[in-house]
């Protein structure tokens, strides 16, 4: 009884109620564009960091969670998800990175990110 319980407040606590948008990153090797919800595209304000990824803000400041939906071309095998390529969650929002073989390609990511929907119960 008491498993069954718990078990249930897991799942109630990771299904909270989510509003997901698009954001697609097309790079090459000297820059990257975003558009956000299927808009018009616009450079990306990306840095090379310490470890010689290049990361760019997918503008999810709030979102608290994302998902990468795609990647074009799919043939591409130089762009490894969790390897060369991925996004992470930083003070400011989230960024995509590149690294490695990776960030020499020209490549469309396409990414999710889950804003939260805050229910008043009153």
């Amino acid at each position: 009884m008491l498993r069954a319980a718990v078990v249930a407040v897991l799942i109630v606590s990771t299904s909270a109620v989510v509003r997901w948008e698009e954001r697609t990153l097309k790079c090459d090797v000297d820059d990257c564009q975003l558009a956000i919800r299927n808009d018009t595209f616009k450079p990306a304000a990306c840095f090379l960091n310490a470890d010689a990824r290049h990361s760019c803000d997918i503008s999810c400041e709030g979102a608290d969670r994302d998902s990468v939906i795609s990647k074009s071309p799919t043939t591409n095998r130089r762009c490894i998800r969790f390897y060369t390529y991925n996004t992470e969650r930083s003070s400011g929002g989230w960024q995509m990175w590149r690294q490695g073989a990776c960030a020499k390609e020209t490549i469309v990511l396409q990414v999710h990110c889950g804003f939260p929907i805050v229910e008043d119960n009153h």
